[in-house]
């Protein structure tokens, strides 16, 4: 299970928001605290994308702010489900996962690298900074659930119910509804700090839907 940073935090303040002369958002205002879960609920066409969208930051409003904030004040990761996939038509199973799970398998490596610079000669303050950065490391690979990495994969595939896909099937060769769900899994295996989700339970039976409940209900950042 991917574990967010327990102190991040989503603000949007006074968002409004006009494609040409059609207004869809005027003066939205939303806070999200770690571990809640937020739902927007409106009609088709009143602006949840839009809205979405801007809180992830890939769209500037018209007016307002949003804010993304952890204590310390490290920069939270975003991660936005949405009607493109964020793979290619031309990616396999195996490369969108790969990507997906990039964060992770990178902080599995800065904690090796720390570890072994903890051998390495020095005088007591590089020392101290060394073993600093090492319980950094640790700290974020723990965060990350970088040891159940595998484990996770496989879960998530499952309670998605695209497990059995062979990992070499491209994109492109899927159903819009596989599609969807590898989407989903994508946005959960990347471990972010903030979940944005669009419709998330679109294409799911409610097996899959169960998980996606289940997996939302222990995530600690936020979700919108």
């Amino acid at each position: 299970m991917p574990i967010s940073h327990v102190s991040t935090h989503l603000r949007l303040d006074g968002v409004s928001h006009a494609y040409g002369a059609r207004r869809v958002l005027t003066d939205i205002s939303v806070a999200v605290p770690a571990g809640a879960r937020v739902g927007l609920i409106g009609e088709n066409g009143s602006g949840k994308s839009t809205l979405l969208r801007i809180a992830a930051g890939t769209l500037a409003p018209s007016a307002g702010s949003v804010s993304a904030t952890t204590q310390g004040g490290g920069q939270p990761r975003i991660g936005l489900l949405h009607q493109e996939p964020p793979f290619a038509d031309s990616d396999t199973i195996a490369a969108a996962l790969a990507a997906a799970t990039q964060p992770v398998r990178d902080a599995a490596a800065r904690l090796d690298a720390a570890g072994a610079a903890l051998a390495a000669p020095g005088d007591p303050a590089e020392v101290r900074g060394r073993e600093a950065a090492y319980a950094d490391a640790l700290d974020e690979a723990e965060r990350l659930g970088a040891w159940e990495l595998e484990t996770r994969v496989e879960q998530t595939l499952t309670g998605l119910g695209i497990a059995a896909l062979p990992r070499d099937r491209r994109s492109s060769e899927l159903s819009g509804g596989q599609r969807a769900r590898l989407s989903l899994a994508w946005t959960i295996l990347n471990s972010p700090d903030v979940l944005l989700l669009d419709e998330p339970t679109n294409h799911l039976d409610d097996q899959a839907t169960a998980y996606v409940v289940h997996t939302l209900g222990r995530w600690r950042g936020p979700v919108l």
